[in-house]
């Protein structure tokens, strides 16, 4: 939802839901929860990507071609979609606890890509 631009986003499922639902299926991870959460929900998305960081540090040989996917993971999802997120979170509840935790968020996944990109 918070992919689309502002004011085009009609409903919460759309591509970006079927595009993180086939990266699941691609892991073998399956989604299955109580409160039927869209497979980009953000919690979602950082479970993907600890995921990728596990597979990682278990397969040191295959590390640059899987830290390329994590950037581009990170590109291209959270932070796509993050910083209207969190304007929409900030425009409802300023300084709260959802607030703070995606400016942490946001900062921690930037820092990663910025220090990906000087170290390639």
């Amino acid at each position: 939802m918070h992919r689309q631009p502002e004011g085009e986003a009609r409903a919460g499922f759309g591509a970006a839901t079927f595009e993180m639902r086939g990266l699941l299926r691609d892991a073998g991870l399956v989604l299955s929860n109580e409160n039927h959460q869209y497979e980009d929900h953000l919690g979602i998305e950082l479970l993907y990507l600890s995921e990728l960081c596990r597979r990682i540090a278990e397969n040191a040989e295959a590390f640059r071609e899987d830290e390329d996917a994590v950037r581009a993971f990170v590109e291209g999802h959270p932070l796509a979609w993050i910083e209207s997120f969190h304007e929409s979170v900030r425009a409802t509840a300023p300084n709260g606890y959802f607030d703070c935790l995606l400016a942490l968020f946001r900062a921690v996944l930037a820092w990663h890509v910025e220090t990906q990109k000087a170290c390639a």
